[in-house]
């Protein structure tokens, strides 16, 4: 009997000690880490496109599994008198579970192949993705190993491989910390209510989400709904602020400069609210559209946690007065503020347009070429405001290195960042010279004319420099 009790008991140590590893998840083990705290990434990239997500999640949670049995590989070995068994499937429990692993990183090779559209990114990934396999398959080869040296110190074992996969698990996730910025905060109040503010974005995503599903007769109250969410997530900022006020105690900023921060972070909501309205006018609920509205979420999001290292910059604007005027800038057209009925601008020889307002947007796509892209500062951009406004554009202090070519005729330029003095424009044909220079502001022309007097009676008015963000013309005839 007591060798059958023993048989019986050699028999289920051997089947259960394999399940109950197996079963046990590390996260719930009280040292583990809360994956809805992590930011995924691969490698360097960080953090990971969003649309591996899933993906990074799964081969995040198996690399849990399998640190979770090495550091418990010396735990419970007293169940059998057979060591050598309990070692063994201790050890074949740690290499099935890698199996699993590299199997979801081919899931996540495939899941980068079909979902990620940027092509250079997509090549990174690749790269990262092998360097990790490589590294997982290391690992397995070393776990084989120890399971085929039944002699094998299970102590020594657990030293060697919880390294290894500890910086494997590294490549792929880190702790969420809460930022202002680039600013990490540890003080509990004003974790508090930056947490706070990250649960009303992530309950605004969720109503993004659900316009998907509306018709059009509620469009525009929906929307209003949910600009007075991002309303809620802007007084959530402010009250990050009041917190900064009374809990803030660090040295390395002052509390004025990061309350400045997170200001910069408040205004990238209402600049998303802003973007909410243009969207209202038009009824707009495509899917380009929601998507466009959950990554600007999502960028804010990153500033408030560790996902995004660089740090939010002061917008830069320039005042475009009601009427047609003619300037130029680096002009990201998908920021062009409603008051602005239309741009324009001329590339060789042809009219392209765009317009906030989608109607007008179809209406110009009817006769004219649509622009599609960032509008350079080398370009004129002929502007119609409906009324006084601001233009948000990018990065002033660049100057592309273009040589502007004044042709016979009419030609239209932009200054190109850089003030200069309407004198030192020539002709690129020898043969001609400029005869006059023509600025537009509120529908008013400017001119300046090359060696000629201005009539007395002349009512336009006149100039000798083009500034950093206007647009001019140039007329070159024979001498």
């Amino acid at each position: 009997m007591k060798k059958l009790r023993h048989k019986i008991g050699l028999l289920l140590s051997i089947l259960f000690i394999p399940i109950v590893a197996s079963a046990i998840s590390p996260r719930i083990d009280i040292n583990s880490t809360n994956n809805t705290n992590i930011i995924y990434k691969i490698g360097a990239i960080s953090p990971a496109p969003k649309e591996l997500n899933v993906s990074l999640k799964n081969v995040y949670m198996k690399i849990e599994d399998i640190l979770f049995l090495s550091k418990n590989l010396t735990k419970d070995i007293n169940l059998t008198k057979d060591m050598n068994i309990t070692k063994r499937d201790k050890f074949r429990n740690m290499d099935s579970n890698i199996s699993k692993l590299l199997t979801q990183m081919d899931m996540l090779r495939k899941n980068n192949d079909d979902n990620v559209t940027d092509t250079n990114q997509k090549i990174l990934i690749n790269i990262e993705i092998n360097n990790s396999i490589q590294k997982i398959k290391n690992l397995k080869s070393l776990v084989i190993l120890y399971r085929d040296n039944n002699a094998t110190d299970l102590n020594k074992s657990s030293q060697t491989l919880t390294p290894r996969i500890m910086m494997i698990k590294d490549m792929f996730g880190i702790k969420r910390e809460y930022r202002i910025n680039q600013n990490i905060m540890t003080n509990s109040v004003i974790v508090m209510e930056i947490k706070k503010t990250l649960n009303k974005l992530y309950d605004i995503k969720k109503s993004v989400d659900r316009l998907k599903d509306i018709n059009n007769s509620i469009t525009q109250i929906k929307y209003d709904a949910l600009k007075q969410e991002f309303d809620m997530a802007m007084s959530h900022i402010d009250a990050i602020k009041s917190s900064i006020d009374n809990n803030f105690t660090d040295t390395n900023i002052t509390k004025n400069n990061l309350k400045v921060e997170a200001d910069k972070i408040k205004s990238s909501i209402n600049d998303i609210k802003t973007q909410v309205d243009r969207y209202k006018e038009n009824n707009d609920t495509s899917i380009a559209t929601i998507n466009k509205i959950q990554d600007s979420i999502d960028l804010v999001i990153e500033h408030l946690t560790n996902g995004n290292t660089k740090p939010i910059k002061e917008k830069i604007y320039i005042d475009v007065v009601k009427g047609r005027s003619v300037i130029s800038a680096n002009i990201d057209i998908h920021k062009l503020p409603s008051d602005i009925y239309a741009v324009w601008i001329v590339d060789k020889g042809n009219w392209y347009g765009y317009s906030p307002d989608t109607n007008v947007t179809k209406s110009i796509a009817s006769k004219y070429r649509l622009i599609n892209k960032t509008i350079p500062s080398y370009k004129a951009t002929i502007v119609w405001a409906k009324n006084d406004t601001k233009i948000e554009i990018l990065n002033k202090d660049t100057i592309p290195n273009v040589t502007q070519y004044y042709g016979k005729g009419y030609s239209i330029h932009g200054a190109n960042n850089e003030d200069f003095t309407a004198d030192s424009i020539s002709c690129n044909d020898t043969n001609s010279s400029v005869t006059a220079m023509f600025k537009v502001k509120a529908d008013k022309p400017s001119i300046y004319k090359a060696n000629m007097k201005m009539d007395n009676n002349q009512t336009v008015e006149t100039f000798n420099y083009v500034y950093n963000d206007e647009g001019y013309y140039v007329l070159c005839e024979r001498k």
